[in-house]
């Protein structure tokens, strides 16, 4: 009786901080998009309030503890989340940190669920109101190309972003499930946003991931045939949960290289779209730090004008070393590699592609650390897989 109570209690927590969870995803997805939202005053703080609370609720109802090592591990955690956001004053940070502590024990299909969700229907109700006019839908003329159009996003490449991490969680729902039509839908988004959006990063991205879930299916339905499970090679797989760190190596090193008396620089900077050079100068301008700096950017966001002091550091990785400093930036590598070393282990070979996949769209694009695109960072302590499978033994036995 006592066990069926304490089951129902964390049933009620759990859908109580979903739903919070919902509102919070919400919140930061409408100042991606055009509307003009009154909140009212100290809403987000007491959302933060309303989190922590249930977060330290469901802690204490829980039966499983955390050993020592997990213990340190998540005290080191909130501590440099928390020194970080005190040096700099980004709340962004202390945020992020009540998203990946809150998911603690919640299965991560449903996070993901109730954040496809929420975001998809916000996000077509967007494209809805900018086509008929309710909200601005900025357009960005291009010589010799298709006008660029944002759908109700502050800009293009920011919606062609929302178009993929849905079709991330999408995927990362359906899994095993996935079917080669849902693959040539997405060939067909993949070229709907290139022609009408430009983002080319995104538009490859999705190409990218419709390849390779082609791929992964005909391997698995060739293992099944042969009544064996498809296996990724194993050095393979583990440049795939180190994604992350190759590739903030790879951007970080070039843009310190980067130099303009260089044509090869030159070029690869052009192909990159001036990342290397705005990084570059963002290193020279503000230099490293340990707990980050305050530094202010101007983008193209919000408004058709280019803006005559344009400076934006769109790489995630070295927006985040020279905003939140070298210890964040080590942490969230740390973070993103955890998540893909577990992926790996339980052989989900659909998340070790989606977590490579956004580690490569991290070097051009600033949406890594970013609550209103990318929720596979709070599914660190989230329950997956085997995890949710042992939990479930446990509990048979308990019941036996």
């Amino acid at each position: 009786m006592k066990e069926k109570l304490l089951e129902n209690k964390k049933k009620v927590l759990e859908n109580l901080y979903l739903t919070v969870f919902a509102v919070f995803c919400l919140y930061f997805f409408m100042w991606t998009t055009t509307f003009w939202v009154s909140w009212p005053d100290f809403f987000v703080s007491d959302l933060r309030t309303v989190m922590i609370a249930l977060i330290v609720v469901k802690a204490s109802v829980s039966e499983k503890k955390s050993n020592w090592k997990e213990l340190v591990f998540e005290i080191g955690l909130i501590a440099v989340f928390l020194a970080v956001k005190n040096r700099n004053g980004q709340e962004i940070l202390l945020d992020t940190l009540l998203l990946i502590l809150g998911a603690k024990e919640i299965a991560s299909e449903k996070l993901i669920r109730v954040y496809t969700v929420t975001i998809a229907t916000a996000l077509f109700v967007t494209i809805g109101a900018s086509l008929l006019g309710i909200i601005e839908n900025l357009s960005y003329a291009q010589p010799g190309r298709m006008t660029r159009m944002a759908f109700g996003i502050g800009y293009p490449t920011d919606f062609g972003a929302h178009v993929l991490f849905l079709l991330l969680c999408y995927f990362y729902l359906r899994r095993k499930k996935i079917q080669y039509v849902e693959l040539a839908i997405t060939v067909l988004i993949g070229g709907l946003i290139y022609i009408f959006c430009g983002a080319r990063t995104n538009a490859l991205c999705i190409w990218l991931l419709a390849g390779v879930l082609f791929y992964t299916k005909i391997r698995r339905d060739d293992a099944k045939k042969r009544k064996k499970e498809y296996e990724m090679a194993s050095w393979f797989s583990g440049l795939l949960a180190s994604a992350g760190t190759i590739c903030a190596a790879g951007i970080l090193i070039l843009s310190m290289l980067y130099t303009k008396g260089s044509s090869i620089f030159l070029k690869l900077d052009s192909i990159l779209s001036q990342r290397l050079s705005f990084s570059k100068k963002g290193m020279e301008v503000y230099g490293f730090s340990i707990f980050g700096q305050y530094i202010p950017m101007q983008g193209n966001g919000g408004s058709t004008e280019t803006p005559l002091n344009y400076f934006f550091l769109d790489s995630s990785y070295i927006s985040i070393l020279l905003q939140y400093g070298l210890i964040m930036f080590v942490m969230i590598l740390i973070l993103w590699g955890i998540i893909g070393l577990r992926a790996r282990k339980e052989k989900d070979w659909v998340l070790l592609w989606i977590l490579a996949i956004i580690a490569f769209q991290s070097i051009m694009e600033q949406h890594l650390l970013d609550i209103s695109y990318n929720p596979f960072l709070w599914i660190l302590f989230a329950e997956t897989g085997k995890k949710r499978k042992q939990k479930k033994i446990s509990g048979a036995e308990k019941n036996i």
